[in-house]
């Protein structure tokens, strides 16, 4: 068997699977959750958090079909209306739902309020908040949630959709002073919607502010967008890590062993 390029174990905590359709912005192209695991496997991971898509709403039914499909294997990040009740979540939850995906990136910002008590009955079961949204709105959006009750993830390196460069801004000065809460986590995803020199800048920052044991990897398979589509192969988006973290403790955090408590593959 040829070596792998991330560690023994390692988890893919952001990638997509969906079918060909004509939602607004939903791909022409298909991602299935066979041609993932095989691009997974060949780097290395067997362990995958699948990411609801923002295109098909609150309809979560492929990536719940996934979940139960591969439960060992798979955990399910998903989109649901701030109506959902106690025992939904609880089902939810025992169907490999790990947390609740925010993906707010191409429509106005909700009222979180809407949102409190089901984020707070979220946050009691041990599921935790995924804050897909303009880096822009990131500060004060952490300050609100964590305010209900709920850890959170922040997507995207926390620099989604900024037309500043993160170097000088603000915004992402202020996500990582929400570090000190120790109730924040951040995906290292989406690294190539950034130029290298500043990807690499924000990653260092992340990695001093929030430490290996509140960071996730994530490939963010298969880049779902006609610009980013297929930009990087799936080996590539590994390499992006290995190549940056090469103390093997802390590598071993990123892609091991923190997101197997993050997602809940520890229960197992």
């Amino acid at each position: 068997m040829a070596e792998t390029i991330l560690p023994k174990d390692a988890i893919d905590a952001h990638a997509h699977v969906f079918t060909a359709g004509l939602l607004p912005r939903q791909p022409a192209y298909a991602s299935t959750a066979d041609e993932l695991f095989s691009l997974a496997e060949e780097a290395g991971s067997r362990r995958i958090v699948l990411t609801q898509p923002s295109f098909f709403g609150f309809d979560n039914g492929e990536v719940l079909a996934a979940a139960e499909r591969y439960p060992d294997r798979v955990r399910a990040t998903v989109w649901l209306p701030p109506e959902t009740s106690r025992p939904e979540l609880e089902t939810l939850k025992a169907r490999g739902v790990a947390g609740l995906r925010l993906p707010y990136f191409y429509t106005d910002l909700p009222d979180w309020e809407m949102f409190a008590e089901m984020l707070g009955v979220a946050g009691r079961l041990g599921l935790h908040a995924e804050l897909g949204i303009p880096a822009r709105y990131v500060a004060a959006s952490l300050e609100q949630l964590l305010g209900f009750g709920i850890n959170i993830v922040v997507e995207h390196m926390g620099i989604a959709r900024s037309p500043d460069d993160p170097t000088s801004s603000p915004d992402f000065q202020a996500l990582l002073s929400a570090a000190d809460t120790g109730r924040v986590w951040v995906k290292l995803s989406a690294s190539s919607r950034l130029p290298i020199e500043q990807s690499d800048w924000v990653f260092a920052q992340l990695l001093a502010a929030f430490g290996p044991k509140r960071l996730v990897w994530g490939s963010d398979w298969p880049r779902v967008s006609a610009r980013l589509h297929r930009q990087m192969s799936y080996a590539d988006c590994s390499r992006w890590l290995v190549e940056r973290v090469l103390d093997k403790e802390t590598l071993t955090d990123i892609a091991v062993r923190t997101p197997a408590s993050l997602y809940g593959f520890d229960d197992q």
